[in-house]
C-alpha cells in the first residue's frame, strides 16, 4: 500500500475540528468513557489509529486529534506554539468531548491492565504499541 493511500484511510476515518480558533483533525470511535489518546512532539494522531479501533472494541471511546502545527491540523504563524499554548488548545479541543461526564483523571502512560480504569489517558508513541513495561514513574 502506498503511503498516499494510508494518509487517506486516516482523513477517511476522522473529521475537522476547530477549536480555540483553529482548525485541527480529530479522530473519534466507540461509546462508553472516554480516553484522550494525546500525542507528542513531532508526531500526530495518526500515531493512534489502531488504538483508537482497540480502545473502542474494549468498550471505550478514543478520541485524537492534532496539535497545531503538527499532523493534519492547521499551522498559524501568530499560534503560541510553547507548551502552555499547546495545553490551551489541548483543554478547548477536548472539553467539548469530556462535557457532562465526572472529571477525569490523568496519566503519563497506559497499559493493557489499568486501562479500564482511567477515563483519560495520555498516551505517546511508545505507549502507542501496548508495550507490556506498566506505566512510567
Amino acid at each position: 500500500m502506498r503511503s498516499s493511500d494510508v494518509l487517506s484511510r486516516h482523513r477517511a476515518a476522522g473529521r475537522e475540528l476547530e477549536a480555540a480558533g483553529i482548525r485541527s483533525f480529530v479522530r473519534e470511535q466507540g461509546d462508553g468513557e472516554p480516553v484522550l489518546c494525546m500525542h507528542g512532539v513531532p508526531a500526530s494522531s495518526f500515531v493512534y489509529r489502531k488504538v483508537i479501533a482497540e480502545l473502542a472494541g474494549r468498550g471505550m471511546r478514543s478520541v485524537a486529534f492534532d496539535l497545531p502545527g503538527l499532523g493534519l491540523a492547521a499551522r498559524p504563524e501568530q499560534f503560541d506554539y510553547s507548551w502552555t499554548g499547546l495545553g490551551k488548545f489541548s483543554a478547548a479541543a477536548s472539553f467539548p468531548r469530556f462535557a457532562g461526564r465526572s472529571a477525569p483523571t490523568a496519566r503519563s502512560s497506559c497499559d493493557k491492565r489499568s486501562i479500564r480504569r482511567h477515563r483519560l489517558e495520555q498516551l505517546d508513541e511508545r505507549d502507542a504499541q501496548w508495550g507490556t513495561e506498566g506505566p512510567r514513574t
